[in-house]
């Protein structure tokens, strides 16, 4: 904490366009990463009814987790003995259900890139805190694509882009015959169904 307020000061002290930026990215990031630490489990389902998507199955070493409206696939080592597995949001128990074919998720069809920054991490932070405060339905982030508008929950938009920083991805791939906003990176990916 002291040090954080020593790089505000530092910025707040600083003639610096340049120094203000990386020092304002600095404090944007770190920011990001303590009030959003990385947890596959954040992105299950609560739903109980549907226990398969209230834990991460773990198949051909991947990761895989979802809500019902967003899906990652993780790529990451884990213990063999996971293999084929669901295992559950306390980590202890094993989930005898049937995980959804995430396979068949993954878009294929034509896509608009837009690369995303910290500051627009930011603002989508800040939509994603406003959008807590009012009715879930009725607030929505419209992306303009080429050929048609697709249309995100912000929480769910700001929870992509943090899977997508950890994975080191940094843009967002809109398939919008599908839908479907996707991150990649390697043989990691995150997808997020459009609201309309």
């Amino acid at each position: 904490m002291k040090q954080k307020r020593l790089v505000e000061l530092a910025a707040s002290n600083s003639e610096s366009p340049y120094v203000q930026k990386l020092l304002k990215d600095f404090l944007l990031a770190n920011s990001i990463a303590e009030s959003t630490a990385f947890n596959l489990y954040n992105y299950a389902s609560k739903e109980e009814r549907r226990p398969a998507v209230t834990g991460v199955l773990f198949e051909k070493g991947k990761k895989v987790v979802t809500d019902c409206y967003s899906l990652l696939c993780f790529a990451e080592p884990y213990d063999s003995s996971l293999e084929g597995k669901i295992i559950g949001p306390t980590g202890a128990e094993i989930l005898e259900s049937t995980f959804p074919d995430y396979q068949k998720i993954y878009p294929k069809k034509r896509f608009f890139e837009y690369k995303f920054s910290l500051e627009e991490i930011g603002d989508i932070c800040k939509l994603a805190k406003i959008e807590e405060k009012v009715n879930q339905n009725s607030t929505q982030i419209e992306i303009r694509c080429p050929e048609e508008s697709m249309y995100f929950n912000p929480k769910m938009l700001f929870k992509l882009a943090v899977y997508g920083r950890h994975i080191k991805a940094y843009a967002f791939m809109f398939y919008y015959e599908e839908n479907i906003c996707l991150v990649k990176n390697n043989e990691s990916w995150g997808v997020l169904m459009s609201m309309g």
